[in-house]
């Protein structure tokens, strides 16, 4: 059995491969978001964010052999979770790391954190597209009030994005709800309609839509607020698919 946590769109992908190599897979997810995945009795899916210690457990229960990590490039702490789970359990890690893109595109102001990236999106004192995802809004929320400038948010269609949105006081006909990855013409309408001057956004690679970000926000004229991705280890992370599942199956069924 093998354990792959999702968050990365290519989660269906990778679990399919991975059953039609021949292993069983059990897909977990924090949130109840939809993710395509192909009907097979070797892929089940659980919901729910999982410490440490509760993915030791659950690989204890399962029977894994191996984790697969397909965790967004951001979700820094289920990665180490994740580490720390194959590292006590002594059973492979694997890594899928989509690759970034931003090296393509020029006129972006790239900061380290979510702090950095609000003080500088409030700074053009012109209304801010947030689609950073829902999980660090304080920052963004304190600074627009401060400084009065207008901030929306699209967020992933779920509960758990409508709760962290009401939480923090932002309304929703200044919130929009989708999944993506969105095309450079969603985006152009979504920047149009809220006649946005600033898009803060993550490096979500080539499949996490960032170029057609990128794109409609050169065609409205709009400044862009990068957050560029966090540190972390590179230990077994292949940024190909086809790679992955050859590293899985070299490992495990030598």
């Amino acid at each position: 059995m093998i354990l792959l946590l999702a968050g990365a769109s290519e989660t269906g992908k990778i679990a399919s491969a991975l059953a039609q190599n021949g292993f069983s897979v059990t897909v977990s997810t924090a949130t109840l978001f939809p993710l395509e995945i192909v009907s097979s009795d070797r892929i089940s899916r659980r919901v729910g964010s999982l410490t440490d210690h509760e993915m030791i457990a659950l690989c204890d229960e399962l029977g894994v052999t191996a984790v697969v990590d397909a965790t967004h490039p951001y979700a820094v702490q289920a990665q180490k979770n994740a580490r720390t789970t194959a590292s006590h359990l002594g059973i492979p890690y694997f890594r899928y790391n989509r690759p970034p893109v931003i090296d393509r595109y020029g006129d972006i102001h790239l900061v380290d954190s979510h702090e950095h990236a609000a003080q500088k999106a409030v700074s053009f004192h012109s209304p801010i597209l947030l689609t950073s995802g829902t999980r660090n809004l304080k920052p963004y929320v304190d600074e627009a009030r401060k400084e009065g400038v207008e901030l929306y948010v699209r967020a992933l269609d779920c509960q758990e994005s409508r709760v962290a949105l009401a939480s923090h006081g932002i309304p929703v006909s200044n919130s929009e709800f989708g999944v993506g990855p969105f095309s450079v013409d969603d985006n152009t309408y979504l920047i149009r309609k809220f006649r946005i001057g600033v898009l803060v956004t993550k490096d979500g690679g080539l499949a996490g839509g960032l170029p057609e970000k990128l794109e409609a926000a050169r065609l409205m004229n709009c400044e862009v607020v990068l957050i560029t991705r966090p540190e972390t280890e590179s230990e077994a992370s292949y940024d190909q698919i086809a790679l992955l599942i050859g590293a899985v199956k070299a490992r495990l069924l030598c």
